[in-house]
Parts: C-alpha cells; sequence; structure tokens
C-alpha cells in the first residue's frame, strides 16, 4: 500500500508491502528496504533495518504518531496515498512536548519566553534506566514548562509548551 508520510517537515512517498508477520518491504524514492517490526509492549519497538537495530518508542495513533528515537521527538503523520493530502506542517501555534513514556525528570534546560531551536535540548526524562535527552521537534519560544528536576511524570504528561 502507499503512503504520503510526514516526518517532522518533511514529505515522503512510501510504498509498505507485508512479507509475513512482523516483516515488510518498504519503498521510498529509489530505495527498497527489508524491514523487521518487533513490539516490546504498548510502546517500546525495535525496527530491524540492513542488519541495524534501532529501538524507539511510539504513541497516538497510526496516522499520527510521536516517536521518540535517540532522545529526540519525531511527529509522524501518515495517509493512505490519494485518500487525503497532507496538509503544510503547523509551525504555528503551541506544541505540547508529552511524555511517551512513565519516567523522572533529570534535567531541565529551558525556561518560560527562552527562544528555541529545533532540536535544542529540553529535558532529559529517565525511563527504564536509560537517560533520555528530549529535544524541541521545532523552533519557537517556550511557553511553559510543567516540570522540575526530580519530578515524576506519566506517559502523555505534557513536559513543554512551544508556540
Amino acid at each position: 500500500m502507499k503512503y504520503q508520510v510526514r516526518i517532522g517537515d518533511t514529505l515522503h512517498e512510501v510504498e509498505v508491502t507485508p512479507q509475513s508477520v512482523g516483516r515488510f518491504q518498504v519503498t521510498t524514492g529509489d530505495r527498497t528496504y527489508e524491514v523487521t517490526l518487533n513490539r516490546s509492549s504498548d510502546t517500546e519497538y525495535s525496527l530491524q533495518l540492513e542488519g541495524e537495530t534501532v529501538n524507539f518508542l511510539a504513541q497516538g495513533p497510526s496516522n499520527d504518531l510521536e516517536l521518540l528515537l535517540g532522545g529526540e521527538l519525531f511527529a509522524v503523520e501518515a495517509s493512505p496515498a490519494g485518500a487525503r493530502t497532507l496538509g503544510e506542517p503547523t509551525a504555528s501555534g503551541p506544541l505540547n512536548v508529552r511524555a511517551v513514556m512513565p519516567g523522572l525528570i533529570r534535567e531541565v534546560y529551558v525556561r518560560p519566553d527562552e527562544e528555541v531551536e529545533r532540536g535544542v535540548r529540553l529535558l532529559v526524562l529517565e525511563a527504564m534506566k536509560m537517560n533520555n535527552e528530549i529535544r524541541a521537534p521545532r523552533a519557537g519560544t517556550v511557553q511553559a514548562v510543567r516540570v522540575e528536576a526530580g519530578q515524576r511524570v506519566d506517559k502523555g504528561d505534557v513536559m513543554v509548551v512551544i508556540s
């Protein structure tokens, strides 16, 4: 099946062909990949691609996901090709940076009214004995910081608001 997939500000045309349970052939542009996807829990996944294994966390419906990969939070929007056209990414309006899993806030690096660029470190969330640097998914102004070092958060809690 063909999809339009937006990862952050970039739009991709992707074709996914199931091969067997958890195995897919994925084509984007002129590249084709053999992919194995394993689900460990409600939010934990591992992806095997070209001999490499990548672990990540995901939450949200399959057409509007938040992925935590290597400490960076990605917004992923998908739609079957032809079903609807994905609009331009919204760079205005508040963006809630949410916890994708329960954990403990170890450090907070930003303050309200601070200007941030995409990818800048917002905070460190310790979860499953790992420190995950949570980075800004887009540039903007920190509207609110709703957590502090030492605070526990649950999955879905808003940690930082960027406008």
